[in-house]
């Protein structure tokens, strides 16, 4: 089923979430960083294995080039930020503190999420071919990913799971 891989990577950021809220700050700063270190370790892996896949470098390296471009042109970091502060608005009702929490919840994670290799490969794999397999490990990092965000900003990283849902 085409999508499926999309839908599984925004439930595990809900579901991830979900625990980060029930957590608030109860893991102590050691594991978070060992946790970090071991997705970050896993996250390198994965792409070097995928560089090696790739038959021609010049491309991927154009493509990433002309995406960073693209992204400045239409100033889509501060478009993010907009939306993040008004969806933080319309959430907190008043609290300008935090409205910012959310904002900055969302739109940290909401690119964490959405950019990255295994983000635009296992999308086009899921469309075009119904591969999932790209999306499902990087559901499994992002769900560990955003427990951890959560349970230091807030609900905001919840609220990313639409954007890559959208994505």
């Amino acid at each position: 089923m085409s999508g499926l891989g999309t839908l599984v990577n925004s439930g595990a950021i809900i579901l991830g979430s979900l625990i980060g809220l029930f957590l608030k700050r109860g893991l102590p700063e050691k594991w978070q960083q060992t946790i970090m270190s071991s997705i970050a370790l896993c996250v390198f892996v994965i792409g070097v294995q995928m560089a090696m896949q790739t038959g021609n470098m010049i491309i991927v390296i154009i493509s990433l080039v002309l995406g960073s471009i693209i992204g400045e042109i239409i100033n889509i970091e501060e478009r993010m930020n907009n939306l993040g502060v008004l969806l933080g608005q319309h959430l907190a009702k008043g609290s300008s503190s935090i409205a910012g929490q959310i904002a900055e919840g969302f739109v940290n994670s909401s690119i964490l999420f959405c950019t990255g290799a295994m983000a635009i490969v296992g999308s086009i794999q899921d469309g075009l071919a119904g591969d999932c397999a790209t999306l499902f490990a990087k559901s499994t990092l992002d769900g560990i990913v955003a427990l951890l965000l959560t349970a230091n900003v807030g609900v905001g990283v919840m609220l990313s799971a639409v954007s890559v849902g959208v994505y």
